[in-house]
């Protein structure tokens, strides 16, 4: 296996400027960050949402006063008609009142709907944006994991890869790049899950479907993944999770797996879905 460079087409170790950045990084007290901006972040949401809890009960006291005002206003008008003899009795204009009503309906209505949506704000009611897609229809633990060497732009092993398959999905809808594919009718996807471990104290760049091929009803052919991530960026003594897939009929059978580097020893493994 060999390491990337900025540039894809020439792998390599990448030196230079990013072991400065790297040495740089590692020199901060990232932890100590993480914990001073965790409590910050919390200490904030514990102030909007008592602030968000007083402006509703505001707007729920405000609605209560227009409320009995208006109560009030209407039995006032109907017990002095009542109790004023007919001669005397005056004729409020029509006009004026319906004015005041409509301006106190106005702000009820907005008070109250004000207090709806600040409510739905502070129990968390914004709309979730992100999207959804459709359960694996058929799974397979196969948790089956290869190391491959680590290679400099000189050909020198510098260290090894870990590179993990967990489990085999089918699926209808996926996600790539941030984007849902939905799969035509009479096809579906076959997605591996992997987990890719660095063990160098670089970061490298890795082509994960290199190492993959798939063989379908044992026709001979050898598949590469169409669907994946490449190049996967994968940090310095740390674990990265991604995923391959190749979309393939309903009723495709004896489906095998070919792992290895492209000019090394293979090993096959095979996926029988329950």
């Amino acid at each position: 296996m060999e390491i990337r460079q900025i540039s894809i087409s020439t792998p390599s170790i990448r030196i230079g400027l990013l072991e400065r950045i790297t040495g740089f990084i590692k020199g901060l007290p990232l932890n100590e960050l993480k914990v001073g901006l965790k409590t910050l972040v919390m200490a904030l949401y514990k102030t909007i949402k008592t602030l968000i809890g007083q402006v509703i009960k505001l707007f729920v006291f405000l609605k209560n006063i227009i409320l009995k005002m208006t109560t009030s206003i209407i039995s006032s008008i109907k017990e002095k008609r009542q109790n004023t003899p007919t001669s005397r009795r005056i004729n409020l204009p029509s006009k004026k009142i319906a004015k005041v009503l409509l301006l106190i309906g106005i702000a009820a209505v907005v008070l109250i709907s004000g207090a709806k949506i600040i409510g739905r704000l502070g129990k968390g009611g914004i709309s979730d944006t992100r999207q959804e897609v459709q359960g694996a229809k058929a799974s397979q633990d196969l948790n089956r994991e290869f190391t491959f060497p680590l290679k400099n732009s000189e050909g020198e092993e510098v260290s090894r890869i870990h590179y993990g398959i967990e489990k085999a999905e089918l699926r209808d809808e996926i996600i790539v790049k941030g984007q849902k594919a939905t799969a035509v009718k009479g096809r579906t996807f076959l997605i591996l899950t992997l987990k890719i471990k660095n063990d160098y104290d670089q970061p490298i760049e890795i082509d994960t479907r290199d190492y993959v091929r798939l063989s379908i009803d044992n026709d001979g052919e050898w598949l590469a993944p169409t669907i994946h991530n490449d190049p996967v960026e994968v940090q310095a003594i740390s674990t990265m999770h991604t995923r391959l897939g190749f979309p393939i009929d309903d009723e495709s059978k004896n489906l095998v797996l070919q792992i290895g580097e492209i000019s090394g020893e293979k090993e096959r493994v095979s996926i029988e879905f329950k």
